[in-house]
C-alpha cells in the first residue's frame, strides 16, 4: 500500500478502516446481527487484508540484491573533543580512514560510507 500511494496510502487505509469499524459497531448497536451488519463486517475485513495480501505479492516478486553487494561502513575511533579538530591532524585522520577502508574492501564492495566529518574542506568562519 505504501509503495503505491507513498505515505498517504497508509493514512487513507487507517481512516477508511476506522470509519468502517465505527459503522459496524453503530449498526450492531442499532439493529443487531442483521445482513447489513455482516456485509459491513466483511467489507471491513477485506479492507484490512487487501494491503497485507498485496504486500506479500510484492515481496514474492521483489528481486533482492542483498547477497550480491557489500557495503563498508568506516567509523574511526577519533576523539571528537580532542584530536578531531586539532590543527594538522586532518591528513592523519584521512589516512586512517583510507587504511580502515582498504582492509574491508573486497571485489563485491559497492559502497564505502565515511562519517560526515571526513570531508576535506574547512568550515567557514562566521563572524
Amino acid at each position: 500500500m505504501v509503495r503505491i500511494h507513498r505515505h498517504r496510502g497508509g493514512s487513507l487505509w487507517i481512516l477508511l478502516s476506522n470509519v468502517l469499524i465505527f459503522r459496524v459497531l453503530k449498526l450492531y448497536n442499532q439493529e443487531g446481527r442483521t445482513m447489513r451488519y455482516f456485509r459491513n463486517v466483511a467489507a471491513w475485513l477485506v479492507l484490512l487484508f487487501i494491503p497485507v495480501l498485496f504486500s506479500f505479492l510484492i515481496k514474492n516478486n521483489l528481486t533482492l540484491l542483498h547477497n550480491k553487494y557489500n557495503v563498508v561502513v568506516v567509523q574511526p575511533n577519533i576523539d571528537p573533543w580532542g584530536e578531531k579538530f586539532e590543527a594538522g591532524s586532518q591528513e592523519a585522520q584521512l589516512q586512517k580512514l583510507i587504511s580502515l577502508s582498504q582492509k574491508q574492501i573486497d571485489p563485491h564492495t559497492a559502497l564505502v560510507v565515511w562519517p560526515e566529518t571526513a570531508s576535506l574542506f574547512k568550515p567557514m568562519k562566521i563572524s
